[in-house]
């Protein structure tokens, strides 16, 4: 990544370093009683599930969150789980400077 910092910085000068690209995230989706409705961008570890096609995110989500449709007992109270959805993000990369 430094390289890619140092060539947009050689572009950019003093100017603020930053690269943005749009990428694929899976968002979770519960709503029950106790919790109400929740949404959250869905992690591995310490970096966000991100894909560069909407097409390999619907796939991971057919693979890996599928039986989440297929279970009464996950969707009804007190869980109220839904299948992932898959939203279109925007990521921006930058520089973290020393102030």
């Amino acid at each position: 990544m430094a390289g890619r910092m140092d060539g947009l910085r050689a572009r950019l000068g003093d100017a603020e370093v930053a690269a943005k690209v749009s990428r694929w995230a899976l968002e979770w989706n519960s709503r029950n009683q106790l919790d109400g409705d929740r949404r959250f961008f869905m992690w591995n570890g310490d970096c966000p599930h991100l894909f560069r096609t909407r097409e390999d995110a619907r796939q991971f989500v057919a693979e890996k969150y599928s039986y989440i449709a297929k279970r009464p007992d996950l969707k009804a109270e007190p869980h109220g789980w839904r299948t992932p959805r898959v939203v279109k993000v925007r990521v921006e990369l930058r520089e973290k400077r020393n102030a």
